[in-house]
This record gives C-alpha cells, sequence and structure tokens, in this order.
C-alpha cells in the first residue's frame, strides 16, 4: 500500500486518479451494453420458451420467475456496490466480503430446498429445483 498526493492510503483495489473520467466513460459504456444484451437474451428465451414448451409447462416457467427474479434482489445485499465504492480497500476485506456473499446465497440455496418441500413430485417442485442453481454466487 502506498500513499497518494492528498496523503491518503491507496489500495491496489482503487483505481488510478489520472484516468477516471475514461474509466468511467468506458465503464458505462460496457454496463449500458451489458444490459442491452441481458435484455435480449430474456426476450429471446422467453419467445423461444413459448414456442417450445406446451401452455402447461410455459405456465409453471412464468410462476417460477418472479421467485428467481426476487431471490436475485436478495442475492448479494449490495456487497458489490459496497465493494466498488469503498476506497482503501484490502485484500482482507475483499476476501471477508466474498465469503459473506458466499454464505448468503448457500442460505438462500438452503431456503429454497426447503421451499420445495420432499413431497409429491409435481412439475413445479422439479422447476424449482432446476431453477434454484441461479442462486450460486455470480
Amino acid at each position: 500500500m502506498g500513499s497518494d498526493s492528498t496523503g491518503g492510503d491507496v489500495s491496489q483495489f482503487d483505481p488510478p486518479a489520472q484516468s477516471l473520467g475514461r474509466s468511467v466513460s468506458r465503464g458505462a459504456a460496457v454496463t449500458g451494453g451489458a444490459q442491452i444484451v441481458k435484455l435480449g437474451c430474456q426476450i429471446t428465451s422467453v419467445i423461444v420458451l413459448s414456442r417450445l414448451l406446451q401452455p402447461e409447462d410455459f405456465g409453471i416457467v412464468a410462476m417460477a420467475a418472479p421467485v428467481v427474479a426476487l431471490v436475485g434482489l436478495f442475492q448479494d445485499m449490495g456487497l458489490t456496490q459496497a465493494t466498488v465504492q469503498k476506497k482503501g480497500l484490502t485484500h482482507a476485506k475483499v476476501n471477508s466480503l466474498f465469503w459473506i456473499n458466499m454464505a448468503v446465497s448457500a442460505l438462500l440455496g438452503a431456503t429454497q430446498v426447503g421451499l420445495a418441500g420432499d413431497g409429491d413430485e409435481s412439475d413445479l417442485q422439479t422447476l424449482k429445483r432446476v431453477i434454484r442453481s441461479k442462486v450460486l454466487p455470480q
């Protein structure tokens, strides 16, 4: 760790001060492009699934999708944003945040296992078991 010109500590995770404007514009462009690709893939997958699946099966997928989206909202608990915004992050703090994220993901996965139940093997329970793999850390 070193010091910057203002006397503060500089971490290996901090961006270089001189190229901040260029980094922000490049990051915004990449993030915007990634969101466009993600949206296109989601729309395409819905169209393909609606053509491949029977209406009853597509209805089951439509019932499970909001649950998966809700779990995704709670998955990282804002740790990614906090990591990006924090100045002077040490390797130990990044390591701790990683393991906290892993624990939360494991807890959410276990919760979904409990919600799937062990009763009869309905189509909805099978789908929930397959979709919960999305809970793994990203």
